[in-house]
Parts: structure tokens; sequence; C-alpha cells
């Protein structure tokens, strides 16, 4: 059980992991946000799966806001294609090969690629797509977003990953289970 506090703004996000062999998992969260400049008060739960090799299987998210509920599942076959149901219609698409899931504000979401690629232990760099979730409206999307070593984990030293995208760039500190320990002006590890 992790659980992350905001730092710049009032939220929390907690979930709960179920470790399997490889990089499977299992992973079952919340994050209730108040209202900010950045938008209203909301409260989001998900559910992933993650298989062995480190490929997100099954998303579910669900978002509540003041007038609103909402719900996106996501599913990806063995052959790349994901299922795409937000009620309001399916979309089955490849979305560029995607194969994170990146929910927007959601740390534990940011430790999937990291986990991945062993970005925490190892130098690389690597700009892969993902599907964004936005919350709390839930729209999908893919975008492109860049993960490179800083520094690897060295002894009782967190990891440093800078984590880009097409509008910001951040440096995340990362424990040696590759989890995020801090999102600098979001959130840290409490």
């Amino acid at each position: 059980m992790l659980t992350w506090q905001g730092e710049s703004v009032s939220r929390l996000e907690s979930v709960r992991l179920l470790f399997g062999p490889a990089l499977r998992l299992r992973a079952s969260g919340r994050l209730i946000a108040a209202p900010s400049a950045a938008g209203p008060t909301y409260s989001a739960e998900y559910e992933l799966t993650i298989d062995e090799s480190g490929v997100v299987r099954r998303v579910l998210v669900r978002s509540t806001s003041l007038g609103h509920e909402r719900q996106v599942s996501m599913s990806r076959s063995g052959e790349g294609n994901w299922l795409v149901d937000d009620g309001s219609g399916v979309r089955r698409g490849t979305f560029d090969g995607a194969v994170e899931v990146n929910i927007e504000d959601v740390l534990f979401t940011n430790a999937l690629p990291i986990r991945r690629l062993n970005l925490h232990h190892e130098a690389g760099e690597h700009t892969i797509p993902v599907i964004f979730v936005s919350l709390p409206d839930l729209a999908v999307a893919v975008r492109q977003e860049t993960y490179r070593t800083e520094s690897p984990a060295d002894g009782d030293q967190l990891a440093v990953v800078r984590y880009e995208t097409e509008s910001s760039s951040v440096d995340l500190s990362v424990n040696d289970s590759g989890l995020i320990a801090e999102f600098p002006g979001l959130a840290r590890l409490v």
C-alpha cells in the first residue's frame, strides 16, 4: 500500500499493489483532488493489470465530480489491439503501439514505463506512445512521453528520471522498486 500527498495542491492518492512474477502487477487505487486553479474537486478510482513483461493489459478508471460520474475501460490483446469503452461507444485500435497508460496526475502510472524499461537502475532514454486519460473528464488520447535516466538508484540514493511531454518537463525521484517517491510540484510519497 502506497500513499502520495499533494505538495502545491490539496490531493491524496493511495494504491494497493499485488506483485506477481517478473513485472506482473495488479493495482487498485484512488485519487482525491480538492478544488484548485487547475480544476474542480473530483475523485478517481483506477484498477490496472500489468503482465509479466510490464505491459498494461487492462485498465478501468472511474471519475466523480460535482455534476458527473464517468467510467472508461480499456483492454489490450496479445496482438496489440486496444478496446476502449467509455459508455458512449467502443473504439478499437493500436493507439500508435502504446503499451502503457498514463492517468493524469496519478503518480503510480508514471512508474509503469520506468519499471518496464528499468530506467531506475540502468541509464536510458525512451520516447514512447502512451494512452493518456485526462481527469476528471476521462478523455482518451495518444501522446508521446519521454523518460530519461538522469541518475540511477545507488544504495540509499533515489534514482532521478526526467519525464517530458510536449508541454512540460520534470525530474522524478524514483525508489529502488521503480515507484515514484516525488513528482516535484505535484506530490510526494508519505
